[in-house]
């Protein structure tokens, strides 16, 4: 399963002034550190969607280990609504009803440098399931009680993530297809039977010191859309439903970014390195969670995932 970052930018403005956009260490103009609000609305509190079948609470502890001028919040967030059986060795044990919720842990990570008026918000998204929008439509309601409107808007570095394709050699792609038995020609393709199988993985590898095609990749950063993404993730008459693209760095190391769907916001998100990291029954502790968005923020701050010899 993955784990992926998102990246958002976040802005703050009095009711009405639409371009009037507020120190983040002031935004009051009462000295109020616009964290310190966001902290106060979040940490301890619970918030549900529209229609209710998502649930989310926010921990009562901030993540551990955070810098200066940051804010950091683990979520447990849980959607009802679902019927469903989990098996394990062909036994049933649990079925789930509509009324439960299958809860699991993730994490945002705010950096609100006092004297600039513009932040910067990496959320979490475990196996696909992102809380973002919760998560802002809390932060609407309380500052709109304020007075003011909290902007949170999709942050798509493309010109540095061109730069890494240019730069470094793509080595690796992998088309992922889920939920097989939706797909009979899936199925067929596979041979190995819909009903057994978890998800179908097929994987591209360049030769040693050898790029993939970059041209797929850079038609998609020109135009972002479905069209172009659509060319990625089909092989042989089949659609896929992820693409992720492992760009092997020039100083060692690789970083892995999976290009998203249109509906989801975002061009493409950055895979987190929580392979050897502690699980509780919520999924990925909240430490790992907290270093990991860190990372993301460092690679935002020195110039948006900078080409360097970190791995990702």
């Amino acid at each position: 399963m993955s784990h992926r970052a998102a990246l958002y930018r976040l802005q703050i403005r009095p009711k009405r002034q639409v371009r009037g956009w507020c120190l983040l260490g002031d935004y009051d103009e009462a000295g109020t550190w616009v964290g310190e609000t966001i902290q106060k609305a979040l940490v301890g509190h619970t918030s549900t969607n529209y229609d209710r079948t998502v649930e989310a609470t926010f921990g009562e502890e901030s993540l551990p280990h955070l810098p200066p001028n940051t804010v950091g919040v683990q979520i447990l967030s849980g959607k009802s609504g679902v019927s469903s059986v989990l098996t394990r060795g062909g036994l049933t044990r649990f079925v789930r009803t509509p009324d439960d919720s299958e809860v699991m842990r993730s994490a945002a990570l705010f950096s609100l440098p006092p004297h600039r008026t513009e932040g910067w918000l990496v959320v979490h998204v475990p196996h696909r399931r992102g809380c973002k929008t919760i998560l802002h439509d809390a932060l609407r309601a309380n500052f709109g009680k304020r007075g003011y409107v909290i902007s949170i808007t999709p942050f798509v570095p493309e010109d540095a993530f061109r730069a890494l394709i240019e730069q470094a050699r793509v080595s690796k792609v992998t088309l992922t297809k889920r939920e097989l038995e939706r797909s009979d020609r899936f199925a067929e393709a596979a041979q190995w039977g819909d009903n057994k199988l978890d998800r179908i993985e097929l994987t591209f590898r360049g030769r040693r010191l050898r790029s993939l095609n970059k041209d797929p990749i850079r038609r998609f950063l020109a135009k972002p859309s479905e069209e172009t993404r659509n060319r990625i993730i089909e092989f042989g008459g089949l659609q896929f439903d992820d693409a992720a693209v492992t760009v092997a760095m020039p100083r060692g190391g690789q970083r892995t970014f999976h290009l998203e769907s249109h509906q989801s916001g975002h061009p493409f998100t950055v895979g987190l390195r929580v392979g050897n990291s502690q699980e509780d029954e919520y999924g990925i502790d909240a430490s790992t969670l907290s270093i990991e968005l860190q990372r993301v923020l460092r690679e935002v701050g020195q110039g948006v995932l900078s080409v360097d010899g970190s791995s990702g």
